[in-house]
């Protein structure tokens, strides 16, 4: 076998030639291990002369990464491989194009795969905005998603669970910004599409050339020669970096150089708030050429070079000047940097904010356009921090409220983050807008020396200087061609006054009058604060002293232009007490005011103008000076001012004060709530009438109504108080006041018209009812001789007698201060003037159809001042003619006194009965109560007219008293009278009788009761005889019954059976239906032998007797004395009394007896030695009812001193059963 055709011939030579080159391999391999990547095994091919396989020394591939230093590029392409020395191991002459990174570039979050190219993943992402295309990945769109707790749009919203799990650790309510692929869905669900989380990092595409490198590490070149630089081919456009915090470096050009930052020219461009000129473009700033680190790091100062002008945030300034320093840097700094070493940002030197022409700006930040400078100013990421110092006084005008006009010597205003962040304004004046207030001399209310505070929000506020003296006012200022009334002013203020603007629109707040968002808080203190809450703009005064109103209503020549200021003038010209929560703030065409304190100080203070035709008050009002003694005494809290406005319109107005009423009014009246228009027009206000209101000349008390506020009104244009809820009082005589319906008192103290309402409930003159038909006044008349008076005429309610007519003069008499008179005096007037009649004096009364006739002549009781009183007739139906009577009628009652004439003889009849006596010396009374007379009583003495059988002999009395109802006639006679009787009696008789006659109830009833004694005549033998009775009846158709007893009682011879005295006594009762309780016969003259009547019925119907007798027995031996009790009766069982006895039937309508026998006896023997006595007493009643009862006693003495008695009863009866006592 030929070696060609040898298959292990071409190794075999292989083998050898690598070995005879070992040497020189090996050492290759000890200086440069090259990657796999770097060895490529080249084709063997076999020799076709010799058949030995000849090898070519390795070739090694240039670095992928370079390194200049301070970067590292990642070569994309090659192209120039350059030279490789492999005895050095370093390439020299490559050239190409790579990426290099900066370590401020932001990477960009991808969703998704992992991407082609360098990636690095994390496990947490913070809120990063995305930069730059993502063109290695998949067309891309910028989104954001919401971290929420709940997810309502999968769309757009991830739960901060759902972002846990991805790796991002954000909470609720933050926000990250992605790059996704375009290719999903906008109302995709993220959390199903959403793989792991990366970033990519992004370069700059640069070119590298002439790069020579040292020797090489694992791919990684150092490189010692050669440079990269941007663009990496022509036309390429800057690339930006973020460099910190709101600042991004565009670099045009940059070339790195091994072991150096690059150097970059561009532009730096300052955070977003901060504006450029033109269509609002960024501020930025030109570097030049600097040095910059992969770190982005750079430092460069520009002292020479100008900046601006550029608007700062939202503050209208905008900022320019000459020199400025780009400090990025954590190694160098600027000499004058007041900043820390990690701040990074930009110094402006030698800066301005022009602002804008003053004169011109109209703004509520008008104040910002003034020429400010600064030395040093500053830009960080949140903006602008400098602080402005005004270079000028400067003026700019308020845009709300309009009209003010803002001039400051002073000011500096602090910005930081290129917002204001506060500021003062020192100095200079504020003028008020004309068209809201003036100055008394019509020129403009200038205010001097303010100290305003600037807010970060640009509002203004603070204080400004009131010159001494200043009397603001307003009022109609803005009227058509221009207003100049002056209709109030306001002075005597605090040394300074509050002032904001604002620099946003306030809302229009109503005027409310109450409640928590009233800005008419009577309590609060205002402050600045305040202020912007209630939205006060432009200058508010407080704490004010003085008020003027100019109110035409005056009695000196109004003059609009010109008030008087004066307290001694003829204007309202108020001092007010110190109140905090007082204020004025003055508006565009107007002012908004809140007053509302006690008055002080107002003299000589005069409402009301004489020369205008329609007034009536002939003088003007005179209000009461604060200082006056009474005034203090008696109202000490009255006088208040209450002025609440809004634009200068009057909203609430409310002056309180008195007025002093001249003669012949004389009072003084408090009125309250007047109120004055916006022009100051005194359109009245209410009279509030007091306890001690009155009409002094007259002596009249002025109240009020009850159920009103106010008695009436005050009319300052017409001069007068119309009373219209008010009345007269005459508390002396009358009830009630006389209301008014309509009253007018001038100002001049008289009394104009007077309407009165003639309402008469309740009202009553002297205690009697009273309807008037007329009430007047006199007329006013300064001679004190001539008594003024309430003139009042009407009908009076008498009672029995009705009405009658009455012409009253009430006359006021201040001298008789004493009771009665208490200053009044009453008569009654017979004459007729006008409404006024003469006075009705006859007056009369017919009793119960004829049964009295009562007629008299009435005047007014003038010493008592208390009623009337009368003389006249009073006609009784029962005493023939009519008999002389007065009348008195007043406050304690009315009544009638009969008899006046001593002498008067009059004839008493009673019912049937004619002629019953002749009285004489006459008296009698009828009282009446409830408009009527309940009854009438007449009394007097009987005479000894022929007509009678008493006779009344010298020193013997009997009087006769008869009393008259409607329905009962009752005679009462007592008294003692001498009878001249037959047989040569007479008789002495000392009792009482009754005669009553009852027609309502329909019975007759009377009784007798006396004693009697005849003297010794023949008939009794020389013998005197004694008797005492009583007798009484009732016939009537209720029951009818007689009953009586006698006891008569003979002295001397007279005996029976031989006694010394005998005393007989008897008695009767008959009746029908008669009630039991009235049957007093039935007890007899003694308790011993009273009838057990409990068996008896309630009512009786019967008759019964008994007799009584008594005789004594003296003897020598034996001395004593006996009587006799016997009782008889029969008595008809009616059906009603056996049912109220639960009788049986059988015995109803039989009679039953009644019985009763009694007796006693008693002795004495040897002059008492032995004495001894005995009695007994049996009754008996029957059949039915049935009653037995019978007693026992005896009773003995021995010596005067052993004695002993003993007494027994024992009974039954059909009521009590049987009784043992």
């Amino acid at each position: 076998m030929t070696p060609k055709n040898n298959p292990n011939h071409s190794l075999l030579m292989g083998i050898t030639k690598l070995w005879t080159g070992l040497p020189v391999l090996m050492g290759a391999i000890l200086t440069v291990s090259p990657t796999p990547a770097q060895v490529k095994v080249q084709q063997v091919q076999r020799s076709p002369v010799t058949g030995v396989i000849p090898v070519r020394p390795p070739r090694v591939d240039p670095p992928d990464t370079l390194n200049f230093g301070n970067f590292v590029l990642v070569v994309d392409s090659f192209t120039s491989r350059g030279a490789y020395n492999v005895a050095t191991q370093t390439f020299t002459g490559l050239s190409g194009v790579g990426t290099i990174h900066f370590g401020c570039q932001r990477p960009i979050i991808v969703w998704g795969p992992v991407p082609v190219g360098p990636v690095k993943a994390v496990a947490q992402v913070g809120p990063v905005k995305a930069v730059g295309p993502v063109s290695a990945v998949v067309p891309a769109r910028l989104q954001t998603v919401d971290i929420v707790d709940q997810v309502s749009d999968p769309s757009r919203q991830l739960s901060v669970s759902q972002a846990k799990a991805l790796g991002i650790s954000l909470g609720a309510g933050e926000h990250v910004q992605v790059q996704s692929p375009t290719s999903i869905a906008k109302n995709a669900n993220l959390a199903q599409l959403i793989g792991p989380v990366h970033w990519i990092q992004p370069g700059v595409t640069v070119r590298f050339d002439g790069v020579s490198t040292h020797p090489l590490r694992a791919g990684y070149g150092d490189v010692s020669v050669g440079t990269a630089s941007y663009p990496a081919s022509p036309g390429g456009g800057p690339f930006t970096l973020d460099v910190a915090a709101g600042f991004q470096l565009t670099v045009d050009t940059m070339t790195i150089r091994p072991g150096q930052n690059a150097a970059a020219t561009g532009r730096l461009w300052l955070p977003n708030t901060l504006t450029g000129p033109g269509n609002c473009q960024g501020a930025s700033i030109g570097l030049g050429t600097i040095s910059l680190s992969n770190a982005c790091e750079f430092y460069k100062e520009l002292p020479d070079s100008n900046y601006g002008t550029w608007g700062v945030g939202n503050t209208t300034l905008t900022v320019h000047g000459h020199g400025y320093v780009a400090d990025f840097s954590s190694t160098q700094h600027y000499s004058g940097d007041p900043h820390p070493a990690s701040w990074k940002g930009v110094d402006l030197l030698n800066g301005s904010s022009d602002g804008t022409t003053g004169d011109t700006v109209l703004s509520n930040i008008g104040y910002l356009q003034g020429h400010y400078t600064y030395a040093l100013a500053s830009v960080d990421g949140g903006g602008l921090a400098a602080g402005f110092i005004l270079a000028s006084p400067y003026t700019y005008y308020a845009s709300q409220p309009l009209g003010y006009i803002i001039n400051f010597d002073t000011a500096r205003i602090n910005v930081d983050s290129s917002q204001v962040t506060g500021g003062l304004i020192v100095g200079g004046r504020i003028i008020l807008p004309r068209t809201a207030a003036r100055l008394l001399d019509d020129s403009a209310v200038v205010l001097t020396r303010p100290v305003m505070g600037v807010g970060k929000n640009l509002d203004v506020g603070g204080f400004v200087n009131i010159p001494p003296n200043t009397f603001v006012y307003w009022g109609d200022l803005v009227a058509a061609g221009g207003g100049d009334q002056k209709s109030f002013g306001l002075g005597g203020f605090d040394s300074a006054a509050m002032v904001y603007f604002s620099a946003q629109p306030k809302p229009f707040r109503p005027p409310l009058m109450a409640g928590p968002n009233s800005i008419f808080d009577s309590t609060r203190d205002l402050s600045l604060v305040d202020l912007d809450s209630l939205g006060f703009e432009g200058v508010t005064f407080k704490n004010f002293t003085a008020l003027v109103v100019n109110t035409p209503q005056s009695p000196s020549h109004f003059d609009p232009q010109k008030p008087t200021v004066s307290l001694a003038g003829s204007h309202l010209a108020l001092k007010l007490g110190y109140q905090r929560s007082q204020w004025m703030n003055v508006v565009s065409q107007g002012v908004h005011c809140n007053v509302h304190a006690k008055i002080v100080a107002a003299d000589t203070v005069r409402l009301g103008d004489p020369s205008e035709s329609l007034y009536d008050g002939v003088t003007p009002f005179k209000i009461m000076p604060v200082s006056d003694q009474y005034k203090v005494a008696v109202f000490p809290d009255i006088d208040a001012f209450v002025l609440q406005c809004w634009e200068s319109a009057v909203v609430l107005c409310s002056y309180k004060a008195i007025l002093s009423e001249p003669q012949p009014t004389g009072g003084y009246y408090v009125v309250d709530k007047v109120f004055f228009t916006s022009t100051a027009n005194d359109a009245g206000g209410q009279v509030d009438i007091g306890l001690n209101d009155s009409l002094s000349y007259w002596g009249l008390k002025l109240v009020q109504k009850p159920g009103f506020s106010s008695g009436g009104t005050l009319s300052v244009r017409t001069g007068q108080i119309i009373l219209t809820a008010s009345g007269l009082s005459e508390k002396r005589h009358f009830a009630e006041p006389f209301w008014l319906t309509w009253g007018e008192l001038l100002a001049n103290g008289s009394v104009g018209r007077l309407f009165f309402d003639y309402n008469s409930a309740n009202q009553a003159f002297d205690g009697f009812g009273f309807v008037p038909t007329a009430v007047a006044l006199s007329a006013y008349n300064s001679n004190p001789a001539v008594k003024p008076y309430l003139h009042v005429a009407g009908n009076a309610h008498f009672p029995f007698f009705g009405a009658d007519y009455l012409n009253i003069q009430d006359d006021y008499v201040p001298s008789q201060t004493s009771d009665p008179f208490d200053m009044r005096y009453v008569s009654l007037s017979n004459a007729a003037t006008g409404a006024f009649l003469p006075t009705h004096r006859a007056i009369g009364g017919n009793w119960h159809d004829g049964l009295g006739i009562f007629g008299f002549t009435i005047d007014y009781a003038g010493t008592t001042q208390d009623g009337f009183i009368g003389t006249g007739t009073s006609a009784l139906s029962c005493m023939g003619s009519a008999v002389g009577s007065t009348l008195e009628m007043n406050s304690r009652g009315t009544c009638i006194h009969i008899g006046t004439n001593q002498t008067d003889m009059r004839a008493i009849t009673l019912g049937p009965v004619a002629d019953v006596s002749n009285i004489t010396q006459i008296w009698g009374c009828a009282c009446i109560h409830n408009d009527d007379i309940e009854n009438v009583v007449v009394g007097g003495s009987i005479s000894n007219a022929a007509n009678v059988s008493a006779i009344i002999r010298a020193g013997d009395y009997l009087s006769a008293i008869l009393q008259i109802t409607p329905c009962m006639q009752r005679l009462t006679l007592d008294g003692m009278c001498s009878l001249s009787l037959a047989l040569s009696l007479d008789a002495e008789v000392n009792g009482h009788a009754q005669l009553t006659l009852n027609e309502a109830q329909g019975y007759v009833e009377g009784e007798v009761d006396g004693d009697i004694t005849l003297g010794q005549g023949d008939v009794l033998s020389g013998n005197s005889l004694d008797a005492q009775g009583q007798l009484d009846w009732h016939l009537g158709t209720d029951y009818q019954s007689i009953q009586g007893q006698v006891a008569l009682t003979i002295m001397s011879g007279i005996t029976l059976i031989g006694g010394t005295g005998t005393t007989l006594g008897s008695g009767f009762y008959v009746a029908h239906n008669a009630p039991k309780a009235d049957a007093w016969v039935l007890q007899g003259t003694s308790p011993q032998y009273a009838l057990n009547t409990a068996a008896m019925p309630d009512n009786l119907s019967g008759i019964y007797g008994y007799i009584h007798v008594q005789q004594g027995v003296n003897l020598y031996i034996v001395s004593g004395q006996y009587e006799i009790f016997l009782g008889l009766g029969a008595f008809m069982l009616t059906p009603q009394g056996a049912g109220l006895l639960g009788a049986l039937s059988g015995g109803v309508g039989l009679p039953y007896i009644v019985g009763n026998l009694g007796g006693s006896i008693s002795g004495e023997i040897l002059g008492g030695l032995v004495s001894a006595g005995a009695d007994f007493d049996l009754q008996i009643i029957g059949p039915y009812p049935f009653s037995f009862q019978g007693s026992v006693g005896l009773h003995a003495c021995v010596l005067w001193v052993f004695c002993g008695s003993v007494s027994v009863t024992i009974g039954l009866n059909t009521a009590q059963g049987f009784y043992i006592q």
